[in-house]
């Protein structure tokens, strides 16, 4: 009687790791394809930036940075959407300026207000959708701040230990 309850729970138990197994496998296979996704994801190709210009203010008392990036870029096909990279970053929406810009290189005219500003936090992301960009040379600019955080990301803090003392 014992030997056919052991066969029947090593039975159980074999079938329930296999499916134990079989579904983490599902997951990480769906998991594995959608990192493939994310990482396989380009900006659309109808921009192109040719120069940054960075300001940055940094407190180190409250381990804050504000900042202002400058992109030059080429709208290189008639577009509605310009996409850009970021990483815990917090914009200032009301202060996102795109100028269109002479042949000289100067500013034109201010190009009007951005329509909806959309973050893809998975793909660190976020899009400017515009009414239409037309094929030019344009400026923009875009205020932003983030914390200096511990985690060895961006612009972070650390310490040291010289005589005993913290620096």
């Amino acid at each position: 009687m014992k030997s056919k309850y052991k066969m029947f729970f090593t039975l159980w138990y074999f079938f329930a790791a296999f499916f134990i197994i079989s579904v983490n496998l599902s997951n990480a296979n769906r998991n594995t394809i959608m990192s493939e996704k994310l990482l396989n994801y380009r900006l659309p190709a109808t921009t192109k930036p040719s120069k940054y210009e960075l300001t940055l203010t940094i407190d180190l008392n409250d381990f804050y940075v504000a900042g202002l990036t400058e992109i030059y870029l080429t709208v290189l096909e008639e577009t509605n959407i310009i996409a850009l990279n970021y990483k815990d970053l917090e914009f200032d929406e009301n202060g996102i300026k795109l100028y269109k810009l002479n042949d000289d290189g100067e500013n034109e005219s201010e190009v009007e207000t951005f329509n909806s500003l959309v973050k893809h936090d998975e793909l660190e992301i976020f899009e400017l959708n515009y009414e239409q960009l037309t094929v030019g040379e344009y400026l923009l600019q875009i205020p932003y701040s983030t914390i200096i955080g511990d985690d060895l990301k961006g612009i972070y803090r650390s310490s040291y230990f010289k005589d005993g003392e913290k620096r």
